[in-house]
């Protein structure tokens, strides 16, 4: 039998306060999970598992590859709330990867060697592609991020990904669906 004094009393009581601080301390310090992205539709996918996570009014999709050749028709439920849309390839090379949405195509690589970013753009109407350039509101910047900042990334990509930005002209066109098609290495 336990027997309770004014003394066993009061160190239950600090112990508790102290436990109900330690809990909420830890809560105020958890870090903030990103929103789930309910706005994006993932249709027909092949060869790949794709998640995204919205921040901040920034839709990241994220497309891991393991057989680095494949594509996806995805629709995005309210793309006028967007500010961005940012595609992070986890692929080990970008030798294509095809952005096509309302007829408009536009088509980006990176050389294996130079890692210079190659880009032409078929828009709506226009049955011939085009070099295009930073310039252009059909350019996507691409990017490779590595997942330890110390080190130089380098392709083949073995630790971290190819970083997308979609196109200008799609996040101001109202198209809520695109395609995207992607090869890492040309076999």
């Amino acid at each position: 039998m336990t027997r309770w004094t004014s003394a066993t009393v009061g160190t239950a009581r600090r112990f508790l306060f102290a436990l109900a601080i330690v809990t909420f301390s830890a809560a105020a310090c958890a870090p903030l999970t990103p929103a789930p992205a309910a706005q994006l539709e993932v249709n027909d996918v092949k060869n790949a598992e794709i998640s995204s996570e919205i921040r901040d009014g920034v839709l990241y999709i994220d497309i891991e590859s393991q057989q680095g050749i494949g594509a996806a028709q995805m629709t995005l439920a309210s793309p006028n709330d967007l500010r961005d849309v940012i595609l992070r390839l986890h692929l080990s090379g970008l030798e294509d990867l095809t952005f096509a949405y309302q007829g408009a195509r536009v088509q980006a690589s990176m050389g294996t060697s130079d890692r210079v970013v190659r880009e032409q753009a078929t828009p709506t109407g226009d049955p011939d592609a085009a070099p295009i350039d930073d310039s252009s509101p059909y350019w996507m910047n691409v990017q490779i991020t590595s997942d330890d900042a110390a080190v130089e990334p380098t392709i083949p990509l073995e630790s971290g990904h190819f970083t997308v930005s979609v196109p200008r002209d799609f996040l101001t066109s109202g198209s809520p669906s695109f395609d995207l098609s992607w090869v890492d290495f040309y076999r």
